[in-house]
């Protein structure tokens, strides 16, 4: 026997007699029904399979409309992509959902699964234990530094938000601007940081040592590279590595783009062999 494989089995365009005449089909028989009236309890009941000759009697159509009509609306209803939303009725009726079931929300933006067996709580005033956001809005969690899941992406670098994410062109420019820094390491060097369209320039070194008395000592210091505008700072400490020990201090004369003058003192009558570590920062 061969099978073929279809997508979707048959549409069905419509409820069965959705304009033909039926009956609404009961849940028990009721008091004064006819005896052959369907109901959900016995369906067909046993007298419309009886003959005619024995006392039966024939089913009504519109008992069969009414049975086809309902169970069709629930096929049309899955078929055309509905959900099911929680129902007192199924409460009522079964003593609760099943463990596991799933219903939509009121508002459509989710789907709740049932933690429990038969559970009545109704999900759309709280979850109250008994439910879990199964799929849709609030399903996945808000991300956190501990948690994964959601977070919004900001395309900024002023932001003080921290539950929000960089974007890829935000993390383009750090990487941007990191690649924009340059530096040369050593007893002197310099190191250059992109700054308002600019480059804030930090220098540094260490003057040769030489004898220096109270009456004090001229040093001059030529930048490697001059600062492109101005020389804004300028900090200087006796440095007696390689020498003697001080009691020296030092203090500035002139700065410039190109360079800095200073003086070296020693506070006591004895020379002693310093030099100057200095820092300078301009742009």
């Amino acid at each position: 026997m061969e099978f073929s494989i279809v997508a979707n089995p048959i549409f069905i365009p419509i409820a069965f007699a959705a304009n033909g005449i039926k009956n609404l089909i009961q849940k028990v028989r009721q008091v004064g029904q006819d005896p052959e009236d369907f109901t959900w309890n016995e369906g067909a009941p046993l007298i419309t399979m009886t003959k005619i000759e024995d006392g039966g009697k024939a089913p009504k159509g519109q008992d069969v409309n009414g049975v086809f009509n309902a169970l069709s609306e629930h096929v049309i209803y899955g078929q055309n992509g509905n959900r099911y939303a929680w129902s007192q009725d199924v409460v009522d009726e079964f003593g609760g959902y099943a463990l596991g079931a799933i219903v939509q929300s009121n508002d459509t933006t989710k789907e709740f699964r049932s933690l429990v067996a038969n559970n009545t709580v109704n999900p759309n005033n709280g979850l109250g234990g008994a439910w879990e956001v199964y799929s849709g809005q609030g399903s996945i969690p808000t991300a956190t530094s501990t948690t994964a899941g959601i977070t919004k992406v900001l395309n900024v670098l002023n932001s003080n938000d921290v539950g929000s994410a960089l974007s890829a062109a935000q993390g383009k420019s750090l990487n941007d601007i990191f690649l924009k820094f340059t530096s040369s390491l050593g007893t002197t060097g310099e190191v250059k940081i992109p700054f308002g369209g600019s480059n804030l320039i930090i220098k540094w070194g260490k003057t040769p040592n030489q004898d220096i008395s109270s009456s004090g000592s001229p040093v001059s210091v030529s930048f490697a590279t001059a600062f492109p505008n101005a020389c804004l700072n300028l900090q200087l400490t006796p440095d007696a590595t390689g020498g003697s020990n001080p009691n020296a201090f030092a203090s500035v004369l002139t700065k410039s783009r190109t360079g800095f003058t200073a003086y070296l003192y020693e506070y006591t009558p004895t020379t002693q062999n310093v030099g100057i570590s200095w820092l300078a920062i301009g742009y």
